[in-house]
């Protein structure tokens, strides 16, 4: 008996192409709508981050019964007495408000657990980077920019966020570039520490509280995400090479002066919003706007779209003007 053999039908070249076509479209369909999904859970972790800085800055001020301040200036970093002309033993303790020249992030290491970091001696200056600067701190990143690892070439840990001072402006688009000055430095809920007494202030120091926020908590910007060029991700631009540890530097303090912008790559020098200017304001690379943490302690979403006045007047603690933000 003759066995019957019956012929497997395969697939055709061009059934197959037309799969494969399908499958192109798809994915094409598809891919859009997980970028939307991935970019809404990046800038939600970011305003978590933002969240857990806010809770941060409330226990500090439980503790001192003040904010923390913005520092002195880029270069000067943690102070342990060196930049009084006190001597400075190995291992000593960082020097506390109103003293420390460190920012505000170095600042409330301590409580968003990160004490040993804090506690870690290593005279920092001019610039020279150290193991505390090449510490990364996680929760100052956006997941939208940079991963909470990132170092930058020169070897300082990067952030993405800045404390809010109003700056100078008197017409659309201007801003003073180190017009932060005047008053101004003083003005936001960070303020500057100087490093010797201002003629206008007669003290180094001005000690901020909830009740100094006269406009009101919920209608003041605290800290929000800084505007980058989208391309110098990586750092070591101008307005973000010193990293977290820095003193009052556009790495840490930004203008509500200017208007909102989404992270571009912008001409460094024109007349207007180029990058000379923009690196002293605030943007973020999520599109619809940025994280801005209030005073508080809430954050929320600061449009692109947002009035530029009522920008400025959400970076014045004490202006006078009653305004909110989206």
């Amino acid at each position: 008996m003759k066995r019957a053999w019956t012929r497997r039908r395969g697939f055709t070249l061009i059934e197959l192409l037309v799969v494969i076509a399908i499958i192109a479209i798809l994915m094409a369909l598809l891919l859009p709508a997980i970028q939307k999904v991935r970019e809404a859970a990046n800038k939600m972790r970011c305003g978590n981050n933002l969240k857990q800085i806010g809770i941060a800055l409330h226990s500090f001020h439980n503790d001192y019964g003040r904010f923390p301040t913005g520092g002195y200036s880029w270069w000067t970093a943690v102070d342990y007495g060196q930049w009084s002309g006190q001597p400075v033993a190995t291992g000593a303790q960082p020097r506390q408000v109103p003293w420390q020249t460190a920012g505000w992030m170095f600042q409330i290491l301590p409580y968003i657990e990160f004490d040993h970091v804090y506690k870690m001696y290593s005279i920092e200056d001019w610039g020279a980077a150290g193991p505390i600067s090449r510490t990364p701190i996680p929760i100052y990143y956006c997941p939208s920019r940079r991963h909470g690892q990132h170092v930058s070439p020169n070897g300082r840990a990067m952030n993405d966020y800045a404390a809010a001072i109003p700056g100078f402006k008197s017409f659309p688009g201007d801003v003073e570039p180190f017009g932060w000055g005047h008053g101004y430095d003083h003005q936001g809920v960070i303020a500057r520490v100087h490093d010797e007494p201002i003629q206008n202030y007669g003290r180094r120091d001005i000690k901020i509280t909830f009740a100094h926020i006269v406009d009101g908590t919920a209608n003041t910007v605290v800290v929000a995400e800084k505007w980058l060029r989208s391309d110098r991700y990586l750092g070591n631009d101008w307005m973000d090479n010193e990293g977290w540890i820095s003193g009052w530097d556009p790495d840490i303090v930004r203008m509500t002066a200017l208007p909102l912008l989404r992270d571009k790559n912008i001409p460094p020098w024109n007349t207007f919003n180029d990058e000379w200017r923009q690196g002293f304001g605030f943007g973020a690379a999520h599109p619809g706007g940025v994280n801005a943490l209030y005073g508080d302690g809430s954050v929320r979403n600061a449009a692109y779209t947002m009035d530029e006045w009522i920008w400025w007047r959400l970076g014045n603690r004490m202006d006078g003007v009653h305004v909110q933000g989206d």
